[in-house]
């Protein structure tokens, strides 16, 4: 709301018009070494599940260069080319995701039943390549709440809103909605790899990666094969 009121500046900018310039700079340091890290983060993992997609006929590297060539394009085009136009339709794949795998879990509770934390929530990161709970678990959490891509698009967004009064739609109740997203998606990992167990919370790490997980979970609860992860589970872990 604050960048709103100053024309859509960046975060690092209002750090220096209301905390001062050493500040801003401090910031800026910042922002660039955060944006390496989540842009790393955003282009390899996706590049990795679209090389499985595609059975490894498109290597991962290639996937990198279409994902950094779209990521350069729809920052130093206007919005309204490139961003306004995909990122809805990213919008509605992301709901309708949510809500046809969260109704698979709740259609077939036979087969993933939903886990009750208290008192039957375990640590099992000592037995598990020895991952520390802190900060894993605390990131894992609260990664909605201080994600640095997320600070990075609100100027981009507040450059779109006309009014002041847009902010509560536009920021907050996407927030929420968000929020409710993460939450159905947390909910499906655990129901899905059941885990409670440690067989269930190996099995996860062994996936390794969220966009490997969301594959596996999307393709055992809704794909034709959705009854082959428990067949896996039971007769070979190792195939995992």
């Amino acid at each position: 709301m604050i960048s709103s009121r100053h024309n859509g500046e960046s975060v690092v900018k209002l750090a220096g018009i209301y905390a001062g310039k050493a500040l801003e700079i401090i910031m800026r340091i910042f922002s660039i070494i955060l944006l390496i890290l989540v842009t790393a983060v955003f282009v390899v993992s996706p590049s990795e599940l679209l090389e499985s997609l595609t059975s490894g006929s498109v290597k991962a590297w290639i996937w990198m260069i279409i994902i950094l060539s779209y990521y350069f394009i729809s920052t130093i085009v206007p919005i309204d080319k490139v961003i306004g136009k995909i990122y809805p339709i990213f919008g509605i794949i992301l709901i309708a995701m949510a809500v046809a795998v969260i109704s698979g879990i709740i259609i077939q509770q036979d087969q993933y039943p939903m886990i009750e934390l208290i008192g039957n929530f375990k640590d099992f990161s000592n037995g598990n390549g020895g991952l520390p709970w802190w900060p894993f678990m605390m990131t894992t959490v609260a990664c909605g709440a201080v994600s640095g891509f997320h600070a990075t698009q609100s100027p981009m967004v507040a450059k779109c809103i006309q009014n002041e009064k847009e902010g509560r739609q536009v920021f907050y109740a996407a927030m929420a909605a968000e929020g409710v997203i993460a939450l159905i998606w947390a909910a499906a990992a655990m129901a899905f790899f059941k885990v409670d167990t440690r067989e269930g919370w190996n099995a996860l790490n062994a996936i390794g990666g969220n966009s490997n997980s969301v594959n596996q979970i999307c393709k055992g609860v809704l794909g034709k094969n959705r009854n082959s992860f428990s067949y896996c589970r039971c007769s070979n872990m190792s195939y995992y």
